[in-house]
């Protein structure tokens, strides 16, 4: 019985730690609302951009970030970047069916409030990578 439960946390660990993934995301476009429009929804995005998406849970990133990753599970993962005026918090997670990927970001900024914001962005999975 110990043996059967030690093969099977065993096992539970070794996938968890497969399932590692990195992904190419590109067209990724959505609506953003900040404090300089008022808070008024806008289509935002981020054209040309290709992002490399790394749910490492020993090394998560994403391309050209300074945030610091949390990897939640194996297709998703939590950024935070935070200084003495103010926080941004980004979210990244794989679809289901593995063809697209989910971005949010919030931020506020205590010395210039005009930078608050808030973003939404679904972007096309390309291919899987390897870092």
């Amino acid at each position: 019985m110990l043996k059967n439960f030690v093969f099977g946390a065993a096992l539970i660990f070794v996938t968890t730690t497969v399932n590692a993934g990195c992904w190419i995301v590109e067209n990724l476009s959505g609506t953003g609302s900040s404090q300089y429009n008022q808070y008024e929804f806008k289509k935002d995005g981020y054209a040309g951009k290709t992002f490399v998406i790394n749910i490492d849970k020993h090394s998560p990133s994403v391309t050209d970030s300074i945030m610091t990753y949390t990897v939640i599970s194996p297709t998703s993962m939590v950024g935070t970047y935070a200084t003495d005026l103010g926080l941004t918090i980004q979210t990244w997670q794989v679809s289901t069916d593995g063809t697209k990927a989910f971005m949010t970001i919030n931020r506020s900024n205590s010395s210039n409030v005009l930078q608050d914001a808030v973003g939404a962005f679904v972007g096309d999975i390309k291919g899987k990578c390897t870092i």
